[in-house]
């Protein structure tokens, strides 16, 4: 019941519909004094045959996800407005096992159906031995992988020489810099250096047509990496939807 305060008085008044429905004939559910409610009635083991699984893309083709209209009406809501222009920023929280995956797996779909260039991570526990800003620099390998070395090019020259300060993340890159160690600075500036960069990066990736960032499993993702989705976010002034 999210954004509902349940007390004892909602639990009982749920109990008593849920025994109207039932019907009294024979009780379904009994109350255990002092413990709390019981379910009674005969349960009846059914073996069905065993069913072919759909695939996912299949079963979201086929819309098989249910329950999560209103979640997925602000996905859709979501991917318009940026489709429109405007940078947002869509949290998908619940507890574990609900589906948060699930909706986004679709809202990458409905993103790619409205024209949407599609970058998609998944944060990775420090305990694993994933280095810092690890989903962002997933994201930074499949924008550049996607273009040929021209574009590439064209891309790193519009940010200017500072794009350098990306190499940590993404080595891949070595080729295309002017070959010099990057000089040392203090970690805070070195830090700010590189959110700034990513930030432009995006920038310029998005003017070339609708882009979309998902990040899956964000509660993984280290301190790094959370500093660095919030500065996206306040640079355009795209708050949480």
């Amino acid at each position: 019941w999210v954004g509902v305060a349940v007390s004892e008085g909602s639990l009982t008044q749920m109990v008593m519909v849920v025994r109207k429905v039932l019907g009294d004939e024979p009780p379904a559910i009994e109350t255990s004094r002092g413990r709390g409610y019981r379910f009674v009635a005969p349960v009846i083991e059914e073996h069905k045959p065993a069913q072919v699984p759909v695939p996912a893309e299949r079963a979201v083709a086929a819309g098989a996800l249910v329950g999560r209209e209103l979640a997925l009406g602000t996905v859709a809501r979501v991917v318009d407005e940026a489709r429109a222009g405007a940078m947002r920023v869509l949290l998908v929280s619940g507890e574990p096992g609900i589906g948060k995956s699930r909706v986004l797996r679709e809202a990458r779909r409905l993103a790619r159906e409205r024209g949407f260039r599609v970058l998609a991570a998944r944060c990775r526990d420090g305990s694993e031995g994933a280095p810092a800003f690890w989903p962002f620099a997933e994201v930074l390998r499949a924008l550049f992988a996607e273009q040929d070395p021209p574009k590439v090019r064209a891309l790193l020259d519009a940010v200017g020489p500072t794009w350098e300060a990306l190499l940590p993340l993404v080595p891949e890159l070595a080729g295309y810099g002017s070959g010099q160690p990057l000089a040392r600075e203090d970690p805070a500036r070195a830090r700010f250096r590189l959110s700034n960069v990513v930030a432009q990066l995006v920038e310029r990736a998005a003017v070339q047509g609708p882009l979309a960032i998902v990040l899956d499993d964000l509660h993984l993702a280290d301190e790094a990496s959370l500093a660095l989705l919030r500065f996206l976010a306040e640079r355009e002034g795209a708050g949480p939807v």
